[in-house]
């Protein structure tokens, strides 16, 4: 298995660096080559982990108080917030569970983490907070893309 860990991790690379991957504020490479290990990937893994889930959270927030007045949208937006959260869980999950017996596994499991939590920060913004024309509506909040 160890001699398959740097076959399997350059293959991950591929798609990111040679596929056109927009990877923006997060460096897949960078977590890769900084570590010195599977633990210290891990912590790189989580940190970017955290960063995305709190830019989430922030546009969201934004989003709840453009809309404040509304109770039945707040409702249904919070609603849709737990289950895109118990939704990347179960996912993630699933990837991690394919992965179970490998080193890689947390790696993989928040690698999926970071992909749903992107789209999901672009859906707000799109859905939400962009005008009509396409622009930002806020400038605080603009594309995440």
């Amino acid at each position: 298995m160890k001699k398959l860990l740097p076959i399997l991790l350059f293959a991950m690379l591929i798609p990111n660096v040679w596929g056109g991957a927009d990877y923006e504020g997060f460096n897949f490479i960078f977590c890769k080559n900084e570590a010195s290990n599977t633990r210290v990937s891990n912590e790189c893994f989580k940190k970017e982990d955290d960063r995305l889930l709190a830019l989430n959270k922030k546009y969201f927030e934004r989003i709840l108080k453009l809309h404040h007045e509304n109770s039945s949208v707040t409702d249904r937006l919070n609603s849709a917030r737990k289950a895109f959260i118990s939704q990347k869980d179960e996912f993630c999950g699933a990837q991690y569970e394919i992965w179970s017996e490998g080193s890689i596994r947390n790696i993989m499991y928040l690698d999926c983490s970071h992909l749903l939590i992107k789209q999901n920060t672009y859906f707000l913004w799109e859905t939400y907070l962009k005008t009509m024309e396409g622009r930002d509506r806020d400038l605080e909040f603009p594309n995440p893309s």
